[in-house]
């Protein structure tokens, strides 16, 4: 009986610890536990470049998707250019820890760094989400002299000192990392086409539609307007295949044998030191205006690629990202 009686007994006090530690647990999580962040007042999207490009385009299409009811407060953006991005980065960094201020990122970020002209990067900052990839368009005046991609093809490789190559944001960005990939797979000297530098894409398309440049690369979007209205024509694209819509019988440089397929990523940004709750809103926030309607229309309209990334995704990712563009850079003479 004895025997019995002591079994019951512990069995009885492991019972009772068990509840007291279940419980214990609890009021520990329910204290150490971090509140969940929301933003409590509006929020700005700060966008370095000038309106009218893929940066600029991203964020306006995030504040019409996301202000339709997934987050509870109004959306600014502000259009900050210079210096590739680094101003718009720079600013957002100055509300550090601050949620209510997000900014629009690229590979910029990285080639930035990899050039050292930005103090910033994305292990500094705090990188959320990445949503899409945007393929380039290789464009022309269509009353220009350029009328093909062999026609450019065949200009680069006999007389590149002679044409005017405009782009935007920055050098050794992705518009200029594609025709480092161009020079590459054509055999021409990349540095010989006299180069502009704008500073947003709407800046080069201006140039390209007065003619006082004689070929641009810039998202596709960037030219999609005065595609349809046969003011500027696309010679190729820098997409794994063709983007369809305005751009459904231009060629991929792939079709003509070039191997030159580069897209810049669109992703998300945070200011330094933003709280993992602060980050874990934003990106559920952002994920769900991914799974939108209104978001899937904005992708076609875009001519954007879906590439949602999570946060820690997107860190791996713009890792072996950086190591990619340190080569185009290098090609580029850009590199010490």
């Amino acid at each position: 009986m004895q025997t019995t009686y002591d079994q019951e007994t512990k069995e009885e006090n492991m019972t009772s610890t068990g509840r007291f530690l279940a419980l214990a647990f609890a009021a520990l999580a329910s204290v150490t536990a971090a509140p969940a962040a929301e933003p409590e007042r509006m929020i700005e999207i700060i966008v370095g470049a000038s309106p009218g490009g893929g940066f600029d385009r991203t964020a306006r299409a995030m504040e019409r998707v996301l202000e339709g009811g997934i987050v509870s407060q109004p959306i600014n953006v502000t259009n900050q250019p210079g210096a590739g991005g680094a101003v718009g980065l720079a600013s957002m960094n100055r509300h550090k820890a601050d949620m209510h201020y997000i900014s629009i990122t690229s590979p910029n970020i990285l080639t930035d760094e990899l050039r050292g002209t930005s103090p910033l990067t994305f292990e500094t900052l705090t990188p959320i989400a990445t949503l899409v990839s945007e393929y380039l368009c290789f464009a022309v005046n269509a009353n220009g002299s350029l009328q093909s991609a062999d026609d450019l093809v065949k200009a680069l490789q006999t007389r590149p000192q002679e044409l005017r190559f405009g782009f935007a944001t920055t050098p050794g960005n992705h518009n200029h990392v594609a025709f480092a990939q161009l020079a590459k797979a054509v055999g021409f000297d990349v540095m010989s086409p006299k180069t502009v530098v704008f500073k947003g894409a709407s800046e080069s398309v201006t140039a390209l539609l007065g003619q006082h440049i004689d070929f641009s690369i810039a998202p596709a979007a960037s030219f999609a307007e005065y595609a349809r209205s046969g003011d500027l024509k696309c010679l190729a694209v820098s997409a794994p295949k063709r983007l369809g819509g305005a751009f459904a019988e231009v060629p991929t440089w792939t079709e003509l044998g070039y191997e030159v397929v580069y897209g810049p990523f669109r992703g998300v940004i945070g200011p330094e030191g933003m709280a993992p709750e602060q980050v874990a809103y934003w990106e559920e926030a952002l994920r769900a205006m991914t799974e939108t309607e209104i978001w899937k229309k904005e992708i076609e309209d875009n001519y954007w690629t879906e590439n949602f990334k999570t946060r820690e995704e997107t860190m791996k990712f713009l890792a072996a990202e950086r190591d990619t563009l340190k080569a185009s850079l290098a090609d580029l003479g850009l590199l010490e």
